[in-house]
């Protein structure tokens, strides 16, 4: 897209485009010879980098970073991977919230602030609100000790915080964790032992090798989908289904 105004070119890639990064790569590279370009101005895409999962064995989402850099002068705005790692101009924003264990790390996203004299910078805006998942790993054999650790690491937690208490094997904490429960009732408790936890992480990417045809949805065709849907869902005819279309075609 090309916003005639600023001088700027915009790249979009959306999730699974072309099937496969290598085939997104050429095609994407065929678009910008077609339009006489070397460059966009900034990309905003869905899907993930090489140096975002190298435990990934598959290559066929991962694209190739130099690649990214090459054709796009600014940022790129990448979105699938839940935690934030940038890599040079290149920015995942990660996920607004936390949804699992394992990001405990800092939630929010990106602004990107780009000035009439083609400054560019980007700025984290943190979401301090974010649900907590917080791991609490024990160092004291001594179920007491133990305790005590674990009741000083959740005692300032907020409301629906997600609490993982990490120990050896066979570890007295976890037969304790019953009375956590019943005295800490808005927060969830969940257990893991540290064999597990160091264990290598295995992916299986087998999903990543199914093809897949993405939908195309714009105004023309989404109320027809939704219809369709309700249809396979709910046992609606007539009048009633009249109405929902002509209201669908209202918000549309």
């Amino acid at each position: 897209e090309y916003f005639e105004e600023h001088g700027v070119t915009c790249l979009y890639v959306p999730d699974e485009f072309g099937g496969g990064a290598a085939k997104a790569q050429e095609l994407i590279q065929k678009e910008l010879n077609n339009l006489g370009l070397s460059k966009v101005s900034m990309a905003i895409m869905h899907g993930m980098c090489r140096y975002q999962v190298p435990e990934l064995t598959s290559e066929r989402y991962k694209y190739d970073e130099s690649f990214l850099l090459n054709i796009v002068d600014g940022f790129i705005n990448i979105g699938h991977i839940h935690t934030r790692e940038k890599n040079s101009r290149i920015v995942p924003q990660g996920s607004f919230g936390r949804l699992s264990h394992g990001e405990e790390e800092a939630k929010g996203g990106s602004l990107i602030h780009w000035d009439a004299n083609g400054e560019r910078k980007e700025f984290f805006v943190e979401n301090t609100e974010a649900t907590k998942f917080v791991t609490v790993k024990i160092t004291f054999n001594d179920v007491e000790k133990a305790s005590a650790q674990l009741q000083n690491k959740i005692k300032d937690l907020p409301p629906f915080s997600h609490v993982r208490v990490r120990a050896s094997v066979g570890h007295a904490i976890f037969n304790v964790l019953d009375r956590f429960k019943k005295e800490h009732v808005t927060l969830t408790f969940t257990k893991i032992t540290n064999e597990e936890a160091e264990k290598p992480k295995l992916i299986d990417d087998t999903l990543l090798n199914v093809d897949y045809t993405p939908i195309h949805i714009d105004k023309e065709n989404i109320v027809p989908m939704l219809l369709e849907r309700v249809k396979n869902r709910q046992e609606i005819t007539g009048q009633s289904l009249t109405k929902l279309e002509n209201k669908l075609r209202e918000l549309v």
